[in-house]
């Protein structure tokens, strides 16, 4: 299997700059979240932590970039963060434990399943690798990019990342990897807790257990 460009160190720091974005940003994203996930209680339902982690993902990384001129929308329940020029839109999804890491053979994977509008970006995204939006009218002039995202032991491991294929409920191709370097949230981080979906996701996506494939 060919592996994609992955960017990790100071090289994904420069492609983030080509991009409009900043390891320091995306960083400041994740830990304003975790202190949200931290006002989590024993009485709260046990998916709250996961779903305010994911929510407030996506509300902080709007609010940094709000002044740069960033936008966004909500097609079919699904955020997108979106680049004032239109360059990329970014939809924050949870990951499976290859997610941050570059792992000769394994390809990350969101670890819930996806629903029709995200099926319909990254088929656009793979006729993007073959053609242009003049080439084909009818494709959205928006890359989206995902921002994959798990935590191990209080860690965040992230990328963003840019999807084009679909295998099942899956992301299962991705045409480039930026890798985030590794974030302590420290001692006192709420973990994963409950089994059910915790990253948002399409109206029309469901919740099931999966295993992790390898290419």
């Amino acid at each position: 299997m060919v592996q994609p460009p992955t960017y990790e160190g100071p090289r994904a720091a420069r492609r983030l700059a080509e991009l409009g974005l900043s390891v320091e940003m995306l960083e400041t994203v994740f830990e304003r979240a975790e202190a949200d996930v931290r006002m989590c209680t024993k009485h709260d339902p046990p998916t709250m932590p996961g779903f305010t982690r994911w929510a407030r993902i996506v509300r902080f990384l709007r609010e940094e970039l709000e002044s740069d001129g960033w936008t966004y929308d909500n097609p079919a329940n699904q955020p997108r963060t979106i680049h004032p020029r239109k360059l990329l839109a970014i939809v924050v999804k949870s990951g499976d434990e290859v997610t941050g890491f570059d792992m000769p053979g394994l390809w990350p994977a969101n670890r819930n399943p996806i629903g029709e509008a995200t099926r319909r970006a990254v088929d656009d995204n793979g006729q993007f690798a073959l053609f242009t939006a003049e080439d084909l009218p009818g494709l959205s002039k928006t890359p989206m990019w995902v921002l994959l995202y798990q935590i191990i032991d209080g860690v965040v491991q992230a990328e963003l990342s840019l999807p084009d294929k679909i295998e099942g409920d899956r992301i299962g191709h991705w045409l480039e990897r930026i890798i985030l370097p590794a974030i302590d949230l420290g001692p006192d981080h709420i973990g994963r807790v409950g089994p059910s979906r915790d990253d948002g996701g399409d109206t029309d996506a469901y919740t099931v257990e999966v295993e992790r494939k390898e290419g």
